[in-house]
């Protein structure tokens, strides 16, 4: 449904019209509420003491979260990366090289809403025949984060109880804010606080 707006000059021989579509403007109300996703890519390793290109800070609620688990050595090798909330749209999220080598393939991201409202994270690449990512779920709510892993299932064939998993990595994800979402910002996620952490 399109609206027509038109101004009249005093003189009448200029009219100016503008067409407004209303489903335009509902679209853009849409995108700039809708929660946006952050990623941040880290490894089971010791991080250099010295600042590095491909080194960069840990947040303590990854830390301790990750402590609990018995994972105390972390690396971050991205910062905090946006994912393109399309389906079909994709974005580099990590090159896949530590310390100027080569760590594996080059990942890419996205992000879509399954049918029962909950965001799924897809990370493709890693290594040449691609690795799992388990716990990348998570409720579209601003202030949500949660840890995924990535890496392989080992164990018998058909069977979940003897099912072990090998991690590669760990991948952070956080619920943007809308303002976050339609600044183009980083998240703030310096907080301690657990209290918004919804698996």
């Amino acid at each position: 449904m399109r609206n027509s707006v038109c101004t009249l000059s005093k003189t009448g021989s200029l009219v100016v019209c503008l067409l407004l579509s209303a489903g335009a403007f509902a679209d853009e109300r849409q995108h700039t509420t809708q929660p946006v996703l952050f990623v941040k890519v880290m490894l089971p390793e010791v991080a250099p003491p010295k600042p590095s290109p491909d080194n960069f800070p840990v947040e303590k609620w990854i830390q301790g979260a990750l402590k609990k688990q018995g994972q105390a050595e972390l690396r971050a090798v991205t910062s905090w990366v946006r994912l393109p909330s399309g389906e079909f749209d994709s974005v580099d999220v990590w090159n896949a090289t530590v310390n100027g080598k080569s760590w594996g393939c080059p990942v890419g991201g996205s992000t879509f809403v399954q049918p029962d409202g909950r965001c799924k994270v897809e990370l493709i690449g890693w290594t040449p025949g691609g690795a799992d990512l388990v716990g990348n779920v998570i409720t579209p709510e601003p202030g949500n984060r949660r840890i995924a892993k990535v890496g392989y299932k080992r164990g018998p064939e058909g069977e979940e109880s003897g099912v072990q998993f090998e991690t590669l990595a760990y991948v952070a994800i956080i619920v943007a804010p809308s303002e976050v979402a339609s600044s183009e910002k980083t998240p703030d996620t310096t907080s301690d606080s657990d209290s918004g952490v919804k698996p």
